[in-house]
């Protein structure tokens, strides 16, 4: 994402400058798009700024499966080729061509394109010759309905013979109705039309406390209808009746101990809140035996050829902000026993999801043993860490899967040698739903890896970052890497120059789920 920038609000791409230009946090392609067969050829980019209204008007897309029928007037727009396809010449100011739309839903017949199918594309072309070409791909296909116009189809691909001249053949482009709820899903609702106003107040009710809308306003008569109002953006104030906050902890929590059941007691907090109140029970069951070595084993050696010379992945928080143990009670840094500065030490992070285990990314043990290695609970400056907030660790587990090149399976279990007792130190239970979290989720890493882009200094201080899934269960796709797999994987984004850097592997990332 940080590759790309769109530029807004002009005709000739000579004039567009910094200001003109907008950063992509995320790229999220269909999950289902090929690129060989060029199927499902759709794509979402998040900015990382709001576009304000006088630069770019939002245009909404069409979610009709039945339309545009055949012959409709679509049009395109582009700086694309105007003659030769890969081969130009290239216009320096936008152009625009209305052609027809070939064929209606259900007619799985585009020209040359023997593999056109009506469900997911639009057949369009030209007597005249006239289309698309290399270079208006990603661009729109928009139709009127109804006196307004809706996003149809984005470009796609373009039919030729061995002229190799633009616009000899159709153009094929993706139905956008299709992706609706898949755009839905990542962007949510779009515009909404109120006609007919005849009075210039009006009162538009049922809207919700708390958000933030866009409106504008265009006026029409029977010889036609002006342009759209600059954009009027207003958040609704939350009353002042209804106050918005957490609850206080529940205390005076009693266990009265029966056969086979424990039967739980506590003052309920105090609450003026608006919302109700609900309550979760999160119990641990304390193992009965040490994982078997059938099942998490750490291996005496790597086979050879993934012992030597390989290439690690080293998982890379920068641009964050100072965090405290009240934040982040189950984070410990991995500490090397033989070095007493444990800023010097700390070569990763776990997290404790018992008393008396740790969680953490295999890379950061394959090379160590359990004698060598300790960790600090409960303290988020590692400057204050003393010999006796270390805990030494009984055993390493490394997943009987992992394998360091190409990192796969890279996850481990550390069996402390004593149970965690630090004040400042909670465990977390862990994530059991393989179909979450759901690409958009807010997540939050933390660690003391390094704090710049380069990788090149230490933090003594737990920092944390904001960020986002990139991707659902099923999505194989993480940015650029083409062998992501989403099902012993998930791929955090988020703002540019945000995010983990050297020396956070092995640390937790959370998600409120549920």
């Amino acid at each position: 994402p940080s590759a790309v920038s769109i530029g807004t609000g002009r005709t000739l791409l000579s004039e567009i400058g910094a200001s003109d230009r907008y950063g992509v946090t995320a790229i999220y392609p269909h999950p289902s798009y090929d690129r060989e067969m060029v199927t499902n050829d759709i794509a979402l980019l998040h900015l990382t700024r709001p576009i304000p209204g006088p630069v770019a008007t939002p245009l909404p897309w069409l979610e009709d499966p039945l339309i545009p029928l055949d012959g409709t007037p679509i049009l395109k727009t582009g700086w694309g080729s105007t003659e030769h396809i890969g081969n130009g010449p290239w216009p320096n100011g936008l152009r625009a061509v209305t052609v027809n739309v070939l064929g209606d839903p259900g007619y799985d017949f585009c020209s040359t394109d023997t593999e056109f199918e009506s469900s997911t594309r639009i057949c369009t072309g030209s007597a005249a010759h006239k289309g698309a070409c290399t270079g208006d791909s990603g661009g729109p296909n928009v139709v009127e309905v109804a006196g307004f116009w809706y996003l149809a189809g984005v470009t796609s691909y373009g039919m030729t013979d061995d002229s190799d001249r633009c616009a000899d053949d159709v153009d094929v482009v993706s139905r956008v109705s299709t992706y609706a709820d898949w755009i839905v899903d990542h962007i949510g609702f779009q515009w909404t039309w109120i006609t007919g106003i005849t009075d210039p107040t009006y009162e538009l009710p049922e809207l919700e406390n708390g958000w933030t809308y866009t409106f504008q306003v265009k006026a029409e008569n029977s010889l036609g209808a002006s342009p759209y109002s600059l954009a009027e953006t207003v958040t609704l104030p939350t009353p002042e009746t209804a106050t918005f906050k957490t609850p206080e902890q529940p205390t005076e929590v009693v266990s009265v101990v029966g056969d086979g059941q424990v039967t739980f007691t506590w003052a309920p907090p105090h609450n003026d809140a608006a919302t109700p109140v609900t309550y979760t029970i999160v119990h641990y069951e304390k193992a009965g035996e040490s994982p078997s070595n059938t099942t998490l084993s750490r291996p005496g050696s790597l086979p050879a050829s993934q012992s030597t010379n390989r290439n690690r992945a080293v998982p890379t928080i920068v641009g964050g902000t100072p965090a405290s143990t009240l934040d982040h009670p189950y984070i410990v840094p991995l500490l090397s026993k033989g070095t007493s500065d444990a800023t010097e030490g700390r070569f990763c992070a776990g997290t404790l999801v018992s008393p008396r285990w740790v969680i953490t990314a295999a890379h950061c043990v394959d090379d160590r043993t359990a004698s060598a290695v300790q960790v600090a609970p409960g303290i988020a400056d590692l400057r204050a860490v003393t010999a006796a907030d270390r805990i030494d660790i009984d055993t390493v587990h490394l997943h009987e899967g992992y394998r360091p090149d190409p990192l796969t399976h890279d996850i481990a279990l550390l069996r402390l040698a004593s149970d965690v007792t630090a004040e400042g130190a909670r465990w977390i239970p862990w994530h059991t739903d393989s179909r979450l979290p759901l690409v958009g989720t807010a997540v939050t890493s933390a660690g003391w890896g390094a704090s710049i882009v380069d990788g090149s200094n230490r933090e003594s201080v737990l920092r944390e970052a904001p960020g986002v899934t990139a991707g659902s269960p099923g999505e194989n796709r993480c940015g650029i890497w083409n062998t992501f797999e989403s099902s012993h994987w998930f791929c955090v984004g988020g703002e540019p120059d945000v995010g983990s850097c050297t020396g956070d592997g092995g640390g937790p990332v959370i998600a409120q789920l549920g």
